[in-house]
């Protein structure tokens, strides 16, 4: 307990009543520790909690211990597990111990396969979801240090780039793989293999400055490590959630089938030299002739490059370096593949291109359909890298326009814009001036600082800075203008959001899951990517109820918890009242049917009103109020002579009042048990009301007519019909904005 307990430690970004509290990262790690002779494996889920009760910061801890032997039997491992969200529910009541789970108990996530979507996402290159499983397999103890920003990615997007590096690993490499999606401090021990680090943290700062090619940069362009450059993009799966498929490297087109070729594809510019044993002596003029090609095409790559930098832009691009020389090759490329088109017979071309289709997908500049709309917003909030639409294929040029830098609103804010209506657009950051008359903001060329669009033929890159007050934001962009060479233009207003977004984002938002776990009856929403992407400008509306009023801040979000154990304990104490109701009233029936001579109230017969008359009123008088004693009119009446027909009527008399006392006793008991089912049942009737109205309507016969209610069938009845009755929408925030 002392090891978890310190394996518990967790810093705060953001304080309570901070808008962004709720984007204090969650931590999911795996590690090792080893305790006599056996090694743990500790699978963890730590979140901050909000405050406690006594108004300090609170966090939450969940941790699962595994045996190796234990964990090897799940598929994937540490990773599905925690990619299952049912594997670490919310807490919930007072402190309690917990029953121990088995590993059968336990879910586990379906792993990628062969996937490097989100690598693609949020670094620019897939090849770095490779790169990051090989440093593993390698050292052992090193695959990447990855550094974020938490307001604008989670611990459950780190999650899923650990997941798709996790694919590539075998069982045995899995079992030593540790990963950590949020570490704040120097770890104990050996460090996760696979770590995250929050921007700003001068830890990072230290690492960074040790083992700069370990570190990468999520949500910005990232220069791919030389020994990964040979790492083929993992082949994705179709339709792919997220993000848009990389631009394609064309290959020049395949030669005649006649015609033999056996010169080898030239190697890519970026490769770094290969030192290789010296070739037999009848290869020498064959790779002579190969390394004379290739200087020759690194030749052409290096003066295209020289030649794009100097028209669009003098500034120099460290970062996207590589970028810019695969899109320089694949210029290159295109050309050859012209000339190659040209000289291949008429049918050939006939056959690959019917000027027909050619027609049919004529597309108008700038006439967006709602889809590619929606699709642009996504992107453009998304993606560092992103496809044009088809609308806007053929974009030749670029324009911005500024509503500040950061969260500085300038004068002259143009001034800070270099290269506007071009292909590669920079946006710099702001410098501070302290002078005589006062501070002046004026442009800084931090390159750390910059905002980068750069257009491609298809697709455009945007290198985001990390946050800081004086850097550029996407929310900073008031406008893009799309231009066409033949002189149409479209303006795309990412902050200005079309209904037809919220329509889309009202048939995506997502998926409500159910789950009935003992007494508590949970209903969460699984946030789609789309929705997520457009988490800032929208919140969740439950049942007419909008859920929070600070968007939407978690990927999955708890929209309603009925807990039963009330529900069942009201359920049992109306059952039980109403069973004391029904036994008192049978009680009371058969009482009433054996003594129903000896409750009729007697009376004077006609033989004692013909021997006494008049006198017979002060009895008649105290018989019809229910006197306890006669005895002492009767002594009267029988004036010192006994009459046995008196006797008798007294002797009736107090046998009748002592039924009615039996009678009266059965009937108050009776009485009071309707008075404690009617409160309880209404108490039952209140709390289904307070619980959820539906369930009020579903047992009302039960309520009205009272009848049992059967525990098992109000479980099964309820979750049905609250299954049913969830409506969740997604709603406009009343303000906007983009982070």
């Amino acid at each position: 307990i002392p090891v978890i307990e310190n394996m518990s430690g967790y810093k705060t970004l953001y304080a309570p009543g901070d808008s962004n509290a709720g984007r204090n990262p969650v931590n999911y790690s795996c590690q090792h520790f080893v305790s006599g002779a056996t090694r743990y494996i500790v699978v963890s889920k730590i979140s901050f909690a909000g405050l406690s009760y006594t108004g300090r910061t609170n966090i939450l801890a969940h941790h699962l211990l595994f045996t190796a032997d234990e964990l090897a039997g799940i598929p994937g491992g540490a990773v599905s597990i925690l990619r299952e969200s049912s594997n670490f529910p919310p807490w919930e009541g007072e402190p309690r111990v917990l029953p121990q789970k088995n590993v059968q108990s336990l879910k586990a996530a379906p792993m990628f396969s062969n996937s490097a979507s989100n690598w693609e996402k949020f670094t620019g290159d897939s090849r770095f979801c490779k790169w990051a499983a090989s440093r593993f397999k390698k050292t052992g103890d090193k695959a990447a240090i990855l550094a974020f920003d938490p307001l604008k990615i989670s611990g459950e997007d780190i999650l899923e780039l650990i997941a798709e590096t996790a694919s590539l690993l075998t069982t045995e490499e899995l079992l030593s793989f540790t990963f950590c999606t949020y570490c704040s401090n120097s770890p104990v021990g050996s460090p996760p293999a696979l770590r995250a680090y929050p921007l700003g943290l001068p830890l990072l700062d230290s690492i960074r400055r040790m083992e700069p090619e370990s570190v990468i940069e999520l949500g910005k362009l990232n220069p791919l490590p030389p020994e990964a450059w040979n790492i083929d993009h993992p082949a994705e799966p179709a339709g792919t959630a997220g993000s848009p498929p990389p631009p394609p490297i064309q290959k020049p087109a395949a030669a005649e089938p006649h015609k033999a070729v056996n010169i080898p594809p030239p190697r890519p510019a970026e490769q770094p030299r290969q030192i290789k044993e010296k070739p037999p002596a009848g290869k020498l003029p064959f790779l002579i002739v190969t390394v004379a090609v290739s200087v020759l095409l690194i030749a052409g790559i290096a003066w295209r490059i020289l030649h794009t930098s100097q028209k669009h832009s003098s500034e120099t691009d460290v970062a996207e370096g590589v970028r810019v020389l695969d899109a320089g090759r694949t210029l290159s490329i295109r050309k050859a593949e012209q000339k190659v088109q040209k000289a291949l017979p008429a049918f050939q071309v006939t056959e690959t291109a019917p000027v027909a289709a050619a027609v049919e997908k004529k597309v108008t500049f700038g006439e967006l359909t709602e889809d590619e709309l929606f699709e642009l917003h996504l992107a453009f909030r998304s993606l560092n890298r992103f496809a044009l639409p088809a609308s806007l294929a053929g974009t030749a040029a670029l324009e911005v326009t500024l509503n500040g830098i950061g969260e500085l609103t300038p004068a002259g804010v143009e001034r800070f814009i270099r290269g506007n209506n071009s292909r590669l657009i920079t946006v710099l950051a702001a410098g501070e001036q302290r002078g005589d008359l006062g501070t002046v903001i004026v442009p800084d060329q931090n390159a750390g600082g910059e905002l980068i669009l750069r257009l491609h033929s298809d697709f455009i890159d945007m290198q985001i800075p990390p946050l800081n007050r004086l850097y550029p934001r996407l929310k900073n962009i008031s406008s893009i203008r799309f231009s066409s060479s033949d002189g149409k233009h479209y303006l795309f207003e990412p902050q200005i959001l079309d209904d037809a977004v919220t329509t889309k984002l009202n048939a995506v938002w997502g998926e409500v899951k159910v789950k009935c776990d003992r007494n508590i009856l949970s209903f969460t929403l699984q946030i789609s990517e789309k929705l997520w992407v457009m988490r800032d400008y929208f919140e969740l509306q439950v049942d007419g109820r909008p859920l929070g009023g600070a968007g939407i801040t978690e990927k999955t979000v708890p929209l309603k918890q009925l807990n039963f154990t009330q529900a069942d304990r009201l359920i049992s104490r109306r059952n039980s009242q109403l069973r004391d109701y029904n036994s008192s009233k049978k009680r009371l029936e058969k009482f009433e049917s054996r003594n129903r001579a000896k409750l009729t109230k007697p009376e004077t017969d006609a033989h004692l009103t013909e021997e006494y008359g008049d006198k017979l009123e002060e009895l008649k008088k105290a018989m019809a109020d229910n006197a306890h004693d006669l005895s002492g009119i009767i002594s009267k009446l029988e004036d010192g002579k006994e009459n046995w027909r008196l006797r008798e009527l007294n002797k009736r008399w107090m046998g009748w009042l002592e039924k009615q006392r039996e009678f009266n006793k059965y009937r108050q008991d009776v009485n009071d048990a309707e008075a404690k089912y009617v409160k309880h049942n209404e108490e039952l009737k209140q709390h289904f009301e307070v619980l959820y109205p539906p369930l009020l309507q579903h047992f009302s016969r039960e309520l009205a007519g009272g009848f049992m209610i059967d525990i098992d069938l109000f479980r099964s009845n309820s979750v049905q019909s609250l299954d049913k009755t969830v409506k969740v929408e997604v709603i406009r925030r009343k303000t906007d904005g983009v982070r």
